[in-house]
């Protein structure tokens, strides 16, 4: 018994000691968009309403941030993502989780679905 408490006693200091964890990222070399979303990007024009643009550590529309926690590869190359979303106007933060996968439709973009399955929109890289 004495050898059991040692051990957890000089295991506890290593309990307590923090470490930073830093949020995950995809690789997507700059950011993509829906028509809307990448002239607001390249700072066109105020994001309109239908504006999503997608970059390497977060979602955004005209009235969503959604910040990256964390990134996790399925086996077909889905990225799942889990997010923090900051909504306008409201307060407090929600965890909400998306799937990023290549279009079948066309190589070069991206749909971002909702937890449910449901499509956001397709994004292209933005030029």
């Amino acid at each position: 018994m004495t050898r059991l408490i040692a051990l957890l006693a000089a295991l506890l200091p290593l309990a307590s000691v923090s470490s930073p964890v830093l949020a995950q990222t995809l690789d997507l070399g700059g950011p993509y968009g829906n028509e809307t979303g990448c002239r607001a990007a390249g700072g066109e024009e105020e994001p309109g309403e239908d504006a999503l643009v997608l970059r390497p550590d977060r979602i955004e529309t005209r009235e969503l941030i959604c910040s990256f926690v964390q990134v996790l590869t399925a086996g077909d190359g889905t990225k799942v993502v889990t997010a923090l979303c900051d909504i306008e106007g409201e307060e407090g933060r929600s965890v909400n989780l998306f799937s990023i996968a290549a279009s079948g439709t066309d190589p070069a973009s991206l749909v971002i679905r909702d937890e449910y399955g449901a499509a956001w929109d397709e994004v292209k890289p933005c030029s």
